[in-house]
């Protein structure tokens, strides 16, 4: 909710369900069919503490932060992870999903504060590799920033440090719909699949899949419908982004979205979170500074899921005064 309010100032996309719900200020030109509001609605500053954000590509950013905890010593997929027992179908998933978050990623032609591009290396055979990269470095550069030893690589953190993955594949949008379903929904249904990302592997190695263990055709069905091909799915796809903290704003830097966005940006995850990766957090502030804003981003050391936080990062209370500081409203 942080991110999205922080990312959606004055959105008039926004304008059309304000007004439904009887916000004040917010009117309706039946002449023109158009809405106005009359109230600034845009924030100065956002705190997000380990956002679950970017909710129609988290599957994929979990995939690909817990690709490691799918594999064992042999580097062979392992089908157990924590307290989960995965089909063959499952990990078949987890692996092109995690591909998928590097292709994503490559998509999005991110930028970090000094205008360096963050993206996943290549393979000699043109495929991604989802351990190298200026991208992946920057992950790496992230939990050094606060770790007391030095991380070499994504997979010996993870090992080391026990950090053992807490949800099903997929997690966030849930084959049974038991996770962050219930966020979206129909008119005539309160709990829908919306992971386009999800949906579109889904689709696309359909015959692959169904030749596994643990395939539910029906199941696996009404998810593509949902999410991807169905008459609804327009209607969801506008739902993810209009929280969607991370796309608005890389919309804004590219000029194709207008909102006034929050000018000051905060960010904590924790190391020893394992509800979702790292990467979401990071997204959000270098989408933030992409957009024109500051963003003070940073991991906090053995922090789990939740808002505690230490202080070798600073404080909330010490950023708030820290921006209206420098810059008063």
């Amino acid at each position: 909710m942080s991110s999205a309010l922080g990312a959606t100032g004055n959105m008039e996309e926004y304008y059309p369900y304000l007004y439904e719900a009887g916000a004040i200020g917010v009117t309706y030109d039946e002449t023109t069919d158009t809405y106005n509001s009359k109230y600034d609605d845009s924030v100065y500053g956002a705190m997000a503490y380990c956002p679950i954000a970017d909710i129609e590509n988290a599957d994929l950013a979990y995939a690909w932060m817990c690709y490691d905890s799918t594999v064992n010593e042999n580097g062979e997929l392992s089908e157990t992870a924590g307290s989960y027992k995965f089909t063959d179908f499952q990990l078949a998933l987890q692996e092109d999903a995690a591909y998928a978050f590097a292709e994503y990623i490559n998509s999005l032609n991110l930028t970090d504060e000094n205008g360096n591009q963050l993206s996943f290396a290549e393979n000699e055979d043109g495929t991604l590799n989802l351990r190298a990269g200026t991208y992946y470095d920057a992950i790496l550069r992230n939990i050094n920033d606060v770790s007391p030893d030095q991380v070499i690589d994504l997979a010996s953190f993870i090992t080391d440090t026990g950090l053992v993955r807490n949800k099903d594949i997929p997690g966030f949008d849930a084959f049974d719909m038991n996770a962050e379903n219930d966020a979206f929904g129909t008119s005539d249904t309160n709990a829908v699949h919306f992971s386009a990302s999800i949906a579109q592997l889904l689709k696309d190695n359909y015959e692959t899949y169904e030749k596994l263990d643990g395939f539910d055709p029906e199941q696996i069905g009404l998810y593509i419908q949902n999410a991807l091909t169905g008459e609804e799915a327009g209607k969801i796809a506008e739902q993810t982004y209009l929280v969607n903290g991370t796309h608005i704003m890389l919309d804004v830097a590219a000029k194709t979205q207008d909102a006034d966005i929050a000018k000051y940006w905060r960010v904590r995850s924790g190391t020893a979170d394992p509800h979702t990766s790292f990467s979401v957090g990071y997204n959000i502030a270098i989408a933030a500074q992409m957009a024109g804003s500051e963003a003070d981003y940073s991991l906090v050391w053995a922090m789990g899921h939740g808002s505690n936080e230490g202080t070798t990062t600073g404080t909330l209370v010490d950023w708030v005064k820290e921006i209206c500081t420098s810059s008063p409203m």
